[in-house]
């Protein structure tokens, strides 16, 4: 288990790395939108244009501003880096059990706290991402789970393939594509505070289901199935369906709080779910 685990601990950097830029790429798009409608605005009253900084609370984006983003070179950095965050996260699954690999993902919180600017909150109006004691007491508690879980699942977990019943993957599939639909169409109605972590909780629900479609994929594949199989192009199709819908959930929530949070969401919801 040991290369999977390092493979693991790898592709955590890589989703934190690239969160951080996407999140930047997100906030840069929400507040030139927000600037273009302020000025226009105001132009056609005849008043002074205000500035954003004042707005009280952060908007998802427009379809206008996804695809603004999309083409920021910080914004496609970030999406190299989550890629090959992706590329060794599956490696590491190609070689462990989904129950190992994606809690180990708990580290991208880590790296987030020590790669995000502590003053990304204060120029979007927050309250700013200051790293105090209890941070870093929260990143000690952190560090000492992932030392203990390591060690326990190295001793404890066997790397046998084991295949759920179709019935278990569809229930699974099921509830999790409901839940994550419910967060998304109801994280308006939470306190405003709280709609970035609904949002990457929703997001989080769709990327565990991506990590155990994709296990079950492996699974699948070393039972014998073929590559062209019925059961292993659902299941890759499944996949990727999951992964893209998630994806775009997590872009609403980098432009509506701090990086940080979303990848504390991520890392530990999805294992939840895995």
């Amino acid at each position: 288990l040991a290369p999977a685990i390092a493979l693991a601990g790898l592709g955590s950097f890589g989703l934190a790395g690239g969160s951080v830029l996407q999140h930047r790429s997100a906030t840069a798009s929400t507040q030139s939108g927000s600037t273009r409608s302020v000025h226009s605005t105001h132009q056609d009253s005849g008043c002074p244009a205000a500035t954003p900084t004042g707005q009280s609370h952060a908007t998802t984006m427009t379809r206008r501003q996804l695809a603004a983003m999309i083409r920021r070179p910080a914004w496609l950095a970030g999406m190299l880096a989550v890629v090959v965050a992706t590329l060794l996260n599956l490696a590491a699954l190609r070689l462990a059990p989904v129950t190992v690999i994606q809690p180990l993902g708990v580290m991208a919180v880590v790296w987030s706290v020590l790669l995000a600017p502590s003053g990304a909150g204060r120029r979007r109006g927050h309250s700013g991402s200051r790293r105090t004691g209890a941070t870093w007491a929260s990143v000690a508690l952190i560090l000492a789970g992932l030392i203990g879980f390591t060690v326990f699942s190295t001793t404890t977990t066997t790397t046998a393939a084991a295949i759920p019943g179709v019935t278990p993957v569809l229930a699974g599939a099921a509830i999790s594509c409901l839940v994550g639909a419910t967060l998304t169409a109801t994280h308006r109605l939470a306190p405003a505070g709280l709609r970035c972590l609904a949002l990457g909780a929703s997001g989080a629900v769709f990327y565990g289901l991506t990590a155990t479609l994709v296990r079950l994929g492996f699974s699948l594949l070393s039972a014998g199935d073929a590559l062209t199989s019925t059961s292993v192009i659902t299941t890759a199709a499944g996949a990727l369906a999951a992964c893209l819908v998630g994806g775009v959930i997590v872009q609403q929530a980098y432009a509506l709080g701090h990086a940080e949070i979303v990848v504390a969401a991520l890392t530990t919801i999805d294992p939840i779910v895995a």
